[in-house]
């Protein structure tokens, strides 16, 4: 452009000339802009705030249940925010209703499969290329739409922080079937070939070697 100064539009000047301005989603966060209505949509970079133990709405949208300017409706809220899941921008968030019969892991002990402890994503990627319909993996195959069983990693988290999670609950009076007590196991991706189980009252995670333990059920999902 020879002698003429080049106008480069930054983050900075579209946030506060176009979204403080004119949008009238704007959020001080930039959750807005996970939205494809937003013309900048996936260009701006979010707020790192921290969302773990957040509550999920039955939107999956995260909700601040310390925002006093915030009402929580119980029959809204179907999970909370347990950890981060490789980026800031997204959270694996455990669901508040367990399942009230008891699964098996794999229904074919001699099935070779390879899984993480920590990504219950790709776990369930290697499932479904072995059994599509996932009929050889019942305690997967009774999630429900969108959700899935959580990997070791994500029941460790549940486990470290049990006490807080169960605040949570009796303090917004969510609605939840979850058996806190020691006689409350869960399956898991994770764990190599096997199911691990977790007993919420105890200070451990117990791994189970045997694919004919069946377990409840306490879904998982990512947002």
């Amino acid at each position: 452009m020879n002698d003429k100064q080049k106008f480069m539009i930054t983050e900075e000047y579209i946030i506060e000339n176009h979204c403080k301005e004119l949008c009238p989603f704007y959020e001080k966060t930039l959750d807005c802009n996970s939205s494809r209505k937003c013309p900048y949509y996936g260009l701006l970079k979010k707020n790192n705030i921290d969302k773990t133990f957040w509550l999920v709405d039955k939107k999956r949208d995260l909700v601040n249940p310390e925002d006093n300017d915030i009402t929580i409706n119980s029959n809204n809220i179907i999970g909370i925010a347990i950890r981060r899941y490789r980026t800031s921008n997204n959270y694996i968030c455990m669901s508040l209703h367990q399942s009230s019969d008891r699964y098996k892991w794999c229904t074919d002990n001699n099935l070779e499969i390879q899984t993480t402890l920590d990504d219950a994503i790709i776990n369930l990627r290697t499932m479904s290329l072995l059994s599509p319909s996932l009929e050889l993996f019942p305690a997967q195959q009774i999630c429900p739409n969108e959700s899935f069983l959580g990997s070791s990693v994500d029941y460790l988290e549940i486990q470290r922080n049990i006490k807080k999670i169960k605040t949570i609950i009796e303090k917004y009076n969510l609605k939840s079937n979850i058996d806190f007590s020691d006689t409350f196991g869960t399956s898991s991706t994770g764990y190599d070939e096997y199911v691990c189980g977790l007993r919420l009252g105890s200070n451990v995670v117990n791994c189970c070697y045997n694919r004919d333990f069946s377990f409840s059920i306490l879904p998982m999902f990512l947002i």
